[in-house]
């Protein structure tokens, strides 16, 4: 079981061929999605920062 898993594994890296790129695309989404994020809250409290003052 372990070896036909293994066989199919390396049987879909060779039709893909580029599973790191897709891993570093997903990565770089991800990373660009949680810092939008980050700088849309930052966005919001540097805006409301004026009337806490």
């Amino acid at each position: 079981m372990a070896i036909l898993a293994v066989n199919w594994i390396g049987l879909w890296l060779m039709i893909d061929g580029c599973l790191l790129s897709k891993m570093q695309w997903f990565i770089f989404v991800l990373l660009s999605f949680t810092s939008s994020r980050l700088r849309l809250k930052h966005q919001k409290t540097r805006s409301l920062s004026p009337y806490v003052t």
